[in-house]
C-alpha cells in the first residue's frame, strides 16, 4: 500500500475482550470506559462509546480505536483468517500507545499522507 487514500480503505480488525475499565478509572478510560482486547496476539485498549454493553469474552470488530460491534467467535475466526490469507494484517505494524499513523508508515515503509 502506497497511501491510505484512492482505492484503499479502513480494515475492521476482530479482538476477543480480556477485560473492562469503568468510566473514568485507570489512566485509559474516558468517559464511557475502555476494554483491553486481544488483537492478534496483541493487547489494545480501544473505546466502549459505541459498544457499552461489551463483556470480558465477547468477540468484538474494532475499528480506529472503537468497538464498533459484537460479533460472533465464528465470524471473528473466518475474519482473521481471511485477513491472514490475503496477508492484511502485520501486527508488527500495529500503532502502539499514542503512536502516529505516520510513524507507522514510515517504520512499514509506506506513504502515509493526510
Amino acid at each position: 500500500m502506497t497511501s491510505l487514500g484512492g482505492d484503499n480503505m479502513c480494515l475492521g480488525v476482530p479482538g476477543q475482550v480480556q477485560a473492562l475499565s469503568n468510566p473514568g478509572s485507570g489512566n485509559l478510560a474516558g468517559p464511557l470506559g475502555v476494554a483491553e482486547v486481544d488483537v492478534a496476539g496483541q493487547r489494545r485498549s480501544v473505546s466502549l462509546a459505541y459498544t457499552p454493553e461489551v463483556s470480558v469474552g465477547d468477540w468484538v470488530l474494532i475499528s480506529h480505536g472503537f468497538i464498533m460491534d459484537i460479533i460472533s467467535e465464528e465470524d471473528a475466526q473466518e475474519i482473521l483468517d481471511t485477513i491472514s490469507h490475503h496477508q492484511l494484517l502485520r501486527p508488527e505494524l500495529l500503532p502502539t500507545g499514542k503512536e502516529r499513523l505516520q510513524d507507522v508508515s514510515r517504520r512499514s515503509g509506506t506513504d502515509y499522507k493526510n
